[in-house]
């Protein structure tokens, strides 16, 4: 029993076989992709987490500095003869409470 296959049907065979794969493939694809999806969302949300975080340190940080910097001015107006001795004392003392709670802070 001789059987003749005719050239346009072996390239249909061919293309249908190369699509099936070609499907396979695609799912295979896609079902990869959604792991990975998931994983970057992951990712973004520990990220976001992150930033939060560091924006509220830089706040606090933000108001540490401030601190200093008032205290650093009123010893720099003293020291220039602006004002008395009680006020220079107490410029000091803030000036050690502010550097205290930004070094209490930093090892919490």
């Amino acid at each position: 029993m001789d059987t003749q296959i005719s050239i346009g049907t072996l390239l249909l065979v061919l293309l249908g076989i190369g699509g099936v794969i070609l499907i396979v493939y695609l799912i295979v694809l896609i079902r990869n992709l959604n792991e990975t999806l998931k994983k970057a969302n992951i990712v973004i949300e520990e990220a976001h987490i992150v930033t939060e975080i560091a924006a509220k340190r830089a706040q606090e940080i933000d108001g540490i500095v401030s601190d200093v910097s008032t205290s650093v001015k009123s010893i720099s107006e003293n020291l220039k003869g602006n004002l008395n001795f009680a006020k220079l004392a107490a410029a000091v003392v803030n000036l050690g409470t502010a550097i205290k709670g930004f070094v209490d802070k930093k090892k919490s």
